[in-house]
Formats: C-alpha cells, structure tokens, sequence
C-alpha cells in the first residue's frame, strides 16, 4: 500500500537542505516510524508530523 507524508513545518526542508552542497554518490529513503534516510553511508530518522493511507478505506456492505 502507497503512504502519503504529511510533513509538519520545515522539516523536509530542512532534511534536502543538509543534503544540498555535498558530495553525496547514494541517498536512499524509506518510511519506518518516519523518514530514513541513508547518504553514502550515513543514516538518520525524521519524525514526520503524520502519516495516512493514500487510499480511503473500504466501505463495508
């Protein structure tokens, strides 16, 4: 099932900020009790404001 990111703030900013103006070959993203994000060999977690299904549910019959 897809997600959906709703991102408090400035916190994805802030997050492609640092990125921006390094030598960086490999990023890699994944959403596990947040963002995880991997550089090279570096990782770090941001706390997202709110995640949701990007489908609605079901209506049962």
């Amino acid at each position: 099932m897809s997600r959906t990111a709703v991102v408090e703030g400035d916190e994805l900013h802030v997050l492609l900020g640092t990125l921006r103006n390094n030598d960086i070959r490999r990023v890699r993203f994944a959403f596990d009790n947040g963002l995880k994000v991997k550089v090279d060999h570096t990782e770090w977690t941001r706390t997202l404001g709110k995640l949701e299904d990007s489908l609605p549910p079901q209506e049962k019959g």
